[in-house]
This record gives structure tokens, C-alpha cells and sequence, in this order.
């Protein structure tokens, strides 16, 4: 537990006080809802006492409350150090961790005041919480599970707990008892959102998309100010091709919480211009990406069609894109986010993701438009399929097999040993197009299997775009999970099968073996939770008939 506060004393604040201090006048102000001279004077307290265990812990809880954590985690690491035996002093230092985002600190310091009280029901509940982050993921799923089912033996009667454990369980898989207790949670606590919510997701992810939106739903007209519940229901919308309503639910992406990180980066580029709002003359209009490489190309190629709807168009995306977007979209000024871009050269500014309500608002919208929209340089898959020395003859396969998202990747990846298995043939060739750094994964799948995946030495497949492009349009298949390798190789019309989890991202649609962005793909989806084999079962089978023919 390594989390234990350093030494040494807190500092004081400058703020002024009103009156003399006293622990009772602190109290007496905060509850009458006076917080900032409560907290004014219990600072006060702490220089003049700075002995005081209950003023430094009065204080701490204050500045925590009013969301200066830091101050407050500084005077209740001193509390700690003065009083050590104090079970709920480690209790507010660990929330206080916790609401800085230190979950791995949160979950150390909690410790200790288990230690001091094992049956104290909230640290327990702490506990349960810190453990469910993904963060804490190095745990292992054993020591989750313990701390969660003694929180629901402490509190049978807790939604909150049976939800914590409901969370674990779906970490392992465990669909049905997960969504057991999601609906437990929903009778011991109906008017909850929290609990309806948790159910919603786990109905989301085990291929039941009615039920979670009417969950949703139903915890969005409960919780109206609620960005979250809008945005997970877009996903859902979208998956569902429910466009109108799923483009306009998406818009909730920049105030949910987990867009809040990319909301803060992005804040500087929404305020310098006003907002898109429709065709006006003379308006020179910034598109801007804002997500990962894959969702820059997919909604990459609505930018021809967005180009007559305004005079002049600047589009500012991952750098590693310009010269592939500027090779097949000449009157278009493209820009890397590496080069800032002075507000003089443009009038208005929009995501590049809102295109997607702008130019596919319906299914019918998509009919038609899945075709090539990107070009490799000129001779250059010539180029690259003679220095891999293919024969005359045979086929090379372009193989892809992890995604990198933190949240989703584990489950949309295989072990490379079990696609080259089923890829292996004579007169096949097999080619790396994974991005990252997966050298030791190809060495060990070598070991185990025999099997020789080629590699291009010149070519780096995470920051040469350019190369990757002409990689995979030398090859004549490839066979990838859903990350940015299938976006750019549907965007080339290269002839792709995509293999993906029983519940895919909202770009892959909910069902069926095509995805209207890209005509040239073919997806091959898990029938259950986790059921890779089934899928490369499929694949196996579609080679032989690709082989015939």
C-alpha cells in the first residue's frame, strides 16, 4: 500500500477570516450553508492549532467539499501522520484521492481504515468503487470480486453494492449473473438512474440494444441534465441505424463524461470561430477531427460531399492523413493539428463528426456512397509486393489483429497464433499491417506455430500512413479486427474481412455481414460473448470457397 501521505506540514491559507475561530463556529457556519467562511475560518483554526486533529480534519473534509482537493488532501495526509489510528481521517484522505482521479492512491489509502475498522460499511464501499475502475485493472479480478462481495455481505440491501459487484462480473463475462444483479439494483433502489443505468449497459453489451434503450430512456427522463445517458443511448441509436435520432443524441459526446478530457482540448478551437450553421456566400469553413485515426477516416469520406456547402473548405486532421486526403481531394486545403491554424483563414468551424447528421441522416442516405475514396501513391503496392518477394502465383493476406482503444481493445483482439492458424496455406503468404509495437507478439506466434509473418523493414505501420496504405493495397485480402487498419482498407476499397465481438462499436451496426461505409468489407461477427472461435471457424470457411474460386 504505498500510498501513505508524505511528511511534513501543511501550509496555510491566505484568506481572510470573519471572526474568531473556533471548532463549534466552523460547524455552526457550515451548517447554516456559509461554506466559504467556514472554510476561511477552519483555516484559521489549523494555523492557530495546528495540533488540532479535529481541525485538520474539518478543514480537509471543507476544502474537499468545495473542490479544492488538493489543499484538502495536503491537511488530511497530515492528519493522517498526526493520528494515525483515526479510521475515518484515511477514509476522507482516500475520497478525496479519488475525486482527484488518483484511484490507484484512493484504493491504497482505504486500506488502512479496513485495517482499523474491517466491517466499516462506506470504506467498503470505497473500496468496491476504486477497485471497478479500469485503472486498477493490475488487481486481478480475485481480489475485485473478494472486496466487492464483502460489501454486499456488509449491505445486502445496497443497489450501490450489488451494482459494484454486477461491474466485476461483467469484467469477466459473466453476462447473466451481471445482469442479475443490475436488476436486483433496480428493486432495492427503482428511482436510482445509477442502477438503471449499470442495467442499461449490460443489456448494451450482451446483444439485448431494446431493453438498454428503454433503460436509457427511462433514466434520462429521470435524470434530464444527465449528458451521459443521451450519449450512451446514441451508441446504441446508431448501432440500431436510427440515424436521426442517433446523430442528434450524439451531439451529447462534448458534456458527457467520458468526452470531458477531449471537450477541454477541443475548447479553444469551438470558441475561435462561430459554429457552422448552414450554406452562406463567402464563408470560408474549418472542419476539424476530433477522435481517433479510424473515425477520421471513416467520416473522412463525407468531406467531398460537404465541399460544395461551402466556398472554400480547411480541414485539420492527424497529420499522418494530409498527403493521402490531399492526394484524392485537391481543392481542399488540408492541415496536420501539428501546425496551428491562424482564425484569420477561416469564418466558421465544425466537428468533423457532426458531417455524419449533416450527410447520412437516414440508412437510404448510405446507398451508394461506400465506395474507394482514398488512393496509395502511384506504383507504390507494385513496389512493396516486389519487395516482399511474393511469387508469381500466390496470394498475400494482410493480417491486423489488436485494437489499442483502452477501454474496448481487449475485447476486439485475438492472439495473432490462432488468425495465422487459420490463415495458413499453401500458396499464402501472410502480412504484418498491425501498427505498434508487436514485435515480440509475432516472434512468440512464430515459436508456437512455425508460421512466418512477413514484414516490410522500411515501413513503420504506426507513423508511415502512406506506407500502410500501399501495404495493404498490395495484398489481395485482408483480414483485420475493427481498428483503424479495416477503416483505411474499406477507404481503399481493398476487399476486407473484418472480424469483430458479439457487441461492436456503433460504426459496424448491430447485424448483418456489411457496413454501409464501406462496400468492399465483410464482417464476421461472434454468435456469443467472447466466441472468437466461431468467428475464425467462418473465416476458415470463406477462405476455402475464396481459394475455389
Amino acid at each position: 500500500m504505498g500510498a501513505r501521505p508524505r511528511d511534513g506540514p501543511p501550509g496555510s491559507c491566505p484568506d481572510s477570516v470573519v471572526t474568531e475561530p473556533s471548532l463549534a463556529g466552523v460547524l455552526a457556519l457550515r451548517a447554516e450553508g456559509q461554506s466559504t467562511k467556514a472554510l476561511a475560518l477552519a483555516e484559521q483554526l489549523v494555523v492557530q492549532q495546528p495540533a488540532s486533529v479535529d481541525a485538520l480534519n474539518l478543514a480537509g473534509v471543507l476544502h474537499s467539499e468545495q473542490e479544492t482537493l488538493e489543499r484538502g488532501s495536503e491537511l488530511l495526509g497530515h492528519l493522517v501522520r498526526v493520528e494515525p489510528h483515526r479510521d475515518q481521517a484515511w477514509l476522507n484522505l482516500a475520497r478525496t484521492h479519488r475525486r482527484l482521479g488518483r484511484h490507484r492512491a484512493a484504493y491504497d489509502l482505504v486500506q488502512y481504515a479496513l485495517i482499523l475498522s474491517p466491517g466499516d460499511q462506506s470504506a467498503t464501499a470505497l473500496a468496491a468503487t476504486c477497485v471497478n475502475h479500469p485503472e486498477l485493472s493490475s488487481l486481478g479480478l480475485e481480489v475485485t470480486q473478494r472486496i466487492c462481495r464483502r460489501a454486499r455481505r456488509i449491505d445486502p440491501e445496497s443497489a450501490e453494492a450489488a451494482t459494484l459487484e454486477g461491474r466485476v462480473l461483467k469484467r469477466v463475462g459473466a453476462w447473466e449473473s451481471a445482469l442479475r444483479l443490475g436488476l436486483e439494483a433496480m428493486v432495492l433502489a427503482p428511482a436510482d438512474p445509477i442502477a438503471v443505468i449499470f442495467a442499461a449497459g449490460v443489456f448494451a453489451e450482451s446483444a439485448s440494444s431494446s431493453q438498454a434503450c428503454r433503460l436509457y430512456s427511462w433514466a434520462w427522463q429521470v435524470q434530464p441534465e444527465s449528458h451521459d445517458v443521451p450519449y450512451w443511448l446514441s451508441q446504441i441509436q446508431l448501432r440500431q441505424g436510427d440515424f436521426d435520432s442517433g446523430w442528434r443524441n450524439y451531439e451529447h459526446r462534448w458534456l458527457s463524461s467520458i468526452g470531458i478530457a477531449q471537450a477541454r482540448e477541443a475548447a479553444p478551437i469551438r470558441a475561435s470561430r462561430p459554429a457552422y450553421d448552414g450554406h452562406r456566400p463567402g464563408r470560408r469553413v474549418l472542419v476539424w477531427a476530433e477522435q481517433g485515426l479510424g473515425d477520421e477516416i471513416m467520416f473522412g469520406r463525407l468531406l467531398a460531399e460537404f465541399r460544395p456547402f461551402c466556398d472554400r473548405l480547411l480541414v485539420q486532421l492527424d497529420p499522418r492523413l494530409v498527403s493521402l486526403f490531399s492526394r484524392v481531394m485537391p481543392e481542399v486545403e488540408f492541415h496536420g493539428f501539428d501546425s496551428p491554424l491562424p482564425i484569420e483563414r477561416y469564418d466558421e468551424q465544425i466537428p468533423l463528426g457532426n458531417l455524419g447528421g449533416l450527410l447520412r441522416p437516414t440508412r437510404q442516405s448510405f446507398f451508394g456512397k461506400g465506395g474507394a475514396y482514398l488512393l496509395p501513391k502511384r506504383d507504390l503496392p507494385a513496389s512493396l509486393r516486389a519487395d516482399l518477394k511474393v511469387p508469381a502465383g500466390e496470394r498475400l493476406i494482410g493480417v491486423s489483429w489488436l485494437s489499442a482503444n483502452p477501454d474496448t481493445g481487449a475485447s476486439r483482439s485475438l492472439a495473432l497464433e490462432a488468425v495465422l492458424r487459420e490463415l495458413q496455406r499453401d500458396g499464402i503468404r501472410l502480412l504484418n499491417l498491425q501498427y505498434g509495437r508487436v514485435r515480440p507478439q509475432i516472434d512468440a506466434a512464430r515459436e508456437v506455430t512455425g508460421i512466418n509473418l512477413l514484414q516490410h523493414p522500411d515501413i513503420d505501420l504506426t507513423r508511415d500512413i502512406e506506407g500502410l496504405a500501399g501495404l495493404i493495397a498490395c495484398c489481395d485480402l485482408v483480414v483485420s479486427v475493427g481498428n483503424a487498419t479495416a477503416h483505411l482498407s474499406g477507404a481503399l476499397g481493398q476487399k476486407t474481412w473484418v472480424l469483430l465481438p458479439q457487441v461492436a462499436g456503433w460504426r459496424w451496426m448491430e447485424e448483418g455481414d456489411r457496413c454501409p461505409w464501406y462496400d468492399s468489407l465483410r464482417l464476421f461477427r461472434q454468435s456469443r460473448h467472447g466466441d472468437w472461435a466461431g468467428v475464425l471457424a467462418s473465416v476458415r470457411a470463406a477462405l476455402s470457397t475464396e481459394l475455389s474460386t
